[in-house]
Formats: C-alpha cells, structure tokens, sequence
C-alpha cells in the first residue's frame, strides 16, 4: 500500500470501527423485535436505530472536520466554531439516545426476569 492509500485506509477504518458494536447491537434488536413484538422491542429497536444514525452523522461531521481549518483562511475561525458547535451537539444527543436505550433494555430484562418466556408485555 503507499502512503495516500495507507491513510485513507485508515481513516475508513477510525470512522467504521466504533460503529460496528452499534450496528450489532441493532441487528440484535431487530431479532428481538422479531421473536417479541411488544411495545417495548419496538422502542428498544427505534432507539438503537436512532442511535447508529446520530452516531454515523457524527463519524461523518469528525472525517469532514479533519484539515478543513486553516491559519490562513478567514473563514477558517468560523468553520471550525460551527464544528464545535455541532460535534457537542452530536455528541450528547449520541449520549442521550444511549441513555435512553440503556434504560428500555434494563426495563426490558427486569420485565423478562418476572415473567415465563413468551410473556413479556
């Protein structure tokens, strides 16, 4: 590999990486949704979902934001105000989408663990 694909390469992979154990965790409640279609496997689903989407546009905001600033450009100061703005706005709706799906899974296990399988309302 030469240097520009040796560095692109892995710029692909600093952005795909943190990404997968989100995209399992999504295909695991799509199979959970499957076997149990409650109210609650469907917003465990729509929170994981809601969860890869904001995680993979502030992957996407991360990659753009690399080499955009410039000492020399006057609309450099700008840009790179808009990208802390908005990467700390990704970041914690990330967070929250997190935290709420946290809450509906513990709230789906403490559910599961008092009732006989196939009763999980």
């Amino acid at each position: 590999m030469s240097g520009e694909s040796t560095y692109y390469f892995l710029q692909f992979l600093r952005m795909v990486l943190p990404l997968v154990p989100i995209g399992l965790v999504v295909i695991a409640m799509m199979f959970l949704c499957r076997s149990r279609r409650t109210r609650l496997t469907f917003w465990l689903r729509t929170t994981a979902v809601i969860w890869l989407v904001i995680a993979i546009g502030n992957r996407f905001m991360f990659t753009w934001a690399q080499g955009t600033f410039s000492t020399h450009d006057p609309n450099g100061l700008s840009r790179m105000l808009t990208y802390l703005l908005l990467s700390d706005y990704t970041w914690t709706a990330e967070s929250a989408v997190f935290i709420i799906f946290a809450i509906l899974l513990l709230i789906y296990f403490r559910r599961g663990a008092n009732a006989p399988y196939g009763t999980v309302r």
